[in-house]
């Protein structure tokens, strides 16, 4: 159920978005003895000397750590001090650039989108141009990879681009700062016809910090439309930030309800259990929740949490099943170290009403209680076109979209066309008794 293996190669690229499967939690700042990295620094300090060819013992060092890390598991990884300020910002939904959607069109960057009042924005940067350059180096032939590199940088430092729109030539020099990426990509108000109750949609790509409030402030808007149900479309969110997925679950569930536990190495028993500290402002209103199968980790758990407290119901396809959580470690350095992503903790839903458990006893994805099976193909047209409308809205993120016809045998749109998902959901909420009905269905048998 997976999107084809070039998905990500093939969509339009935000500078600055997290694309990785995680759950993570706040920075610690480790002291590690000397002779720790004894043997490491006498194997480099050899290599780089008597090697028969020059080397990057920097470049080495990185990719040997990350081979050993993928003997633990997929998800811990190190990153170098250069890389380690950019996934901090991705994780967070910041970063120190200027706010442009690019994508490579015959080897050449192009601005598809200017981020309304980033630093591009207020340089006068125009969306649909060709990149030319930066600061002064040709660009054409490059990765993504290098482009965005070349203009991220240090925050209030100046980046000179050449641009080239309509066969006129011009130079922007926007000042470098910090570019928040939302976490939210859609709002919606979805009625389909006149005598039809109107239902909201919610759709968050990642879980970063002020998810929650983002959410809370959408939901009271779209109340304020007379919706009677909401869609929260968790599809391909990967996770993110543990703690806001815990305050999300907050909004719809009462004081003292258990969100998630965790569980470490140290402890063969919950070692932290994260419950609702304040009864959230939204407990009446009926719930959706649409995954498939890149919904992973934080996004899993705010599934399993609403599920298992009757509060919503699952639609779509079985999440990835990723139930681990990574701590964030700040290695010793000057000026600064490198950043050690660990797996740390495992962590377990409420009750599991619908979750899957692997071989090893462990659990698994989450199985829906209304399955939607999406081809391939369908999947992958689907993916692109939140994507797009993604970057879309940063243009105007306060935009409120009214969707008045849903059809999931047409063609893919940004709107909601030609996904079967979405129409399912609708249906199901103008259905209170099958909601309901679901709600109470008996949980899986840890055979299903």
């Amino acid at each position: 159920m997976t999107a084809p293996k070039n998905k990500r190669q093939l969509l339009p690229y935000t500078i600055g978005f997290l694309l990785a499967s995680l759950a993570v939690v706040p920075v610690t700042m480790l002291s590690i003895s000397p002779s720790s990295s004894a043997i490491t620094g006498q194997i480099l300090e050899v290599v780089e000397r008597r090697y028969v060819e020059p080397v990057d013992t920097d470049v080495l060092l990185e990719t040997g750590l990350n081979l050993m890390l993928k003997e633990l598991d997929p998800y811990s990884q190190y990153f170098s001090p250069e890389r380690a300020q950019d996934f901090e910002q991705e994780v967070n939904g910041t970063l120190f650039g200027i706010g442009i959607v690019l994508r490579i069109v015959e080897e050449d960057p192009m601005i598809l989108h200017v981020v309304k009042n980033g630093p591009a924005d207020q340089a006068g940067v125009i969306r649909d141009s060709r990149l030319l350059s930066v600061d002064g180096a040709p660009c054409s032939g490059w990765t993504m990879s290098q482009v965005s590199q070349a203009i991220r940088g240090p925050r209030g430092t100046r980046v000179l681009l050449e641009l080239e729109k309509d066969d006129q030539r011009q130079e922007f020099s926007p000042i470098r700062d910090e570019v928040t990426i939302p976490s939210i990509t859609e709002i919606a108000r979805i009625q389909t016809a006149p005598t039809e109750p109107a239902l909201g949609l919610i759709r968050i790509q990642q879980f970063q910090p002020d998810t929650s409030l983002e959410v809370e402030l959408a939901i009271s808007r779209l109340l304020e439309q007379d919706i009677q149900g909401i869609i929260i479309d968790l599809r391909d969110n990967p996770g993110g930030i543990l703690s806001e997925a815990v305050d999300f679950c907050s909004l719809f569930l009462e004081e003292g309800l258990t969100v998630v536990s965790t569980r470490n190495r140290r402890d063969n028993v919950d070692s932290n259990v994260e419950q609702v500290k304040k009864t959230g402002p939204f407990l009446n209103v009926p719930l959706v929740l649409l995954i498939n199968g890149d919904s992973a980790s934080a996004s899993e758990t705010v599934s399993a949490a609403l599920r298992d407290h009757d509060r919503g119901v699952l639609v779509g396809a079985r999440s990835y099943g990723k139930w681990t959580v990574q701590g964030l470690f700040q290695l010793p350095g000057r000026p600064r170290g490198g950043l050690l992503k660990l797996t740390t903790d495992s962590f377990f839903p409420p009750h599991g009403k619908r979750l899957l458990y692997s071989e090893k006893n462990l659990p698994n994805g989450l199985l829906p209680d209304i399955e939607i099976e999406v081809p391939e193909e369908r999947q992958f047209e689907l993916s692109q076109s939140w994507v797009t409308r993604s970057h879309e809205r940063l243009e105007d993120p306060n935009t409120l979209t009214l969707v008045t016809d849903l059809d999931p045998l047409a063609e893919v749109n940004n709107m909601g066309q030609g996904d079967a998902t979405l129409s399912a959901a609708v249906e199901l909420l103008k259905d209170p008794a099958r909601w309901n009905q679901l709600l109470q269905a008996p949980p899986l048998s840890r055979s299903e």
